[in-house]
């Protein structure tokens, strides 16, 4: 197998995937926290995401609705929320799913037990 049909092949996995997360969903955070629930099943990643909501949100009412639903340290500027917790992909699959929501990246580590 050519190492350009690996990369195809690849490149056409993350289009579905990102299809699949309805554009909303960094197809390379998701990825990471799958990696991460399969190889350290006992506990949820470490994240910091970066919320991208409507500009016809009210951002400090959505960041204490997250920060109380999910558990996240928060903060927000403009129409950009920080959230730093621990989520595994169900989660950032419903946090993604509120309307308000336009764009969700950020990080994925490790958590300490």
């Amino acid at each position: 197998m050519k190492m350009s049909e690996i990369e195809d092949s690849f490149d056409e996995y993350k289009e579905r995937l990102s299809g699949m997360l309805e554009n909303k969903i960094d197809v390379d955070l998701a990825m990471k926290i799958m990696y991460l629930e399969r190889k350290l099943p006992d506990v949820e990643p470490k994240v910091e995401l970066d919320i991208r909501v409507s500009s016809e949100s009210n951002t400090l009412s959505f960041l204490h609705k997250i920060n109380q639903k999910f558990g996240f340290q928060t903060s927000a500027r403009h129409n950009h929320l920080t959230a730093v917790g621990r989520i595994n992909m169900d989660k950032l699959a419903k946090l993604a799913s509120n309307q308000e929501i336009e764009w969700i990246t950020g990080s994925a580590t490790p958590a300490s037990y």
